[in-house]
């Protein structure tokens, strides 16, 4: 895993955000458009969701690096391994669907697309298993930046995730190995938390069943 490099992606993201406030400007531009999908903060609204969107995208190498840790030395290893693989490109390795964007902007829809395919990931593992991968739900969370990646890009890569997930996932053999998954799964308090945050919320009628 190469989640140091990540987090140093990361880091210069930050850094170029602060200097050029690109994403926030962005969202002020979007404010009235977001106020009918989201419930916003009356007191800097924008600058609310930038920080919203920082913990939501460092939020992955720390998945990355919990997930790996429960089961690097279990037979689950081969399951997981090819998920936090494309879950870190991500990040290295930008998608062509993001290549006109930058900074902070297209960590935003990079961390969407490594949110979203653990969400799936996870909602499989529940299906066929019968517990979490992941013993958070990230749901709330996902739609919300749904909202902010705007939604014919977030469908595009919703699509992309779902058919990474089909292509990867083979059930017969997860079932098979279901008593090694189950034990091999991050405990909740091994995981980072994305607290709810009571000043940003979905407005009731926008949620996206994904």
């Amino acid at each position: 895993m190469q989640t140091g490099k990540v987090r140093d992606i990361i880091a210069g993201a930050v850094a170029r955000e602060l200097a050029d406030g690109l994403l926030r400007q962005r969202f002020e531009l979007e404010l009235d458009n977001l106020c009918t999908c989201l419930v916003l903060p009356k007191k800097d609204p924008a600058g609310q969701l930038l920080q919203f969107v920082q913990r939501y995208i460092e939020h992955v190498p720390d998945f990355l690096d919990a997930i790996h840790k429960a089961c690097e030395n279990t037979d689950s290893w081969a399951y997981v391994a090819p998920f936090l693989n494309i879950a870190e490109d991500l990040f290295l390795m930008p998608p062509p669907q993001l290549a006109a964007e930058e900074g902070l902007q297209i960590l935003m829809d990079e961390a969407y697309l490594a949110q979203r395919l653990f969400e799936e990931v996870n909602d499989r593992h529940l299906a066929y298993v019968g517990v979490a991968l992941l013993p958070l739900d990230m749901t709330r969370a996902n739609i919300i930046v749904h909202h902010l990646v705007g939604d014919g890009l977030a469908n595009q890569l919703d699509l992309l995730v779902q058919n990474t997930v089909a292509r990867l996932l083979d059930r017969e053999l997860l079932l098979r190995r279901a008593t090694s998954l189950a034990n091999a799964a991050p405990r909740a308090a091994d995981l980072p938390c994305l607290s709810r945050n009571q000043q940003i919320d979905i407005r009731l009628g926008s949620s996206l069943g994904i």
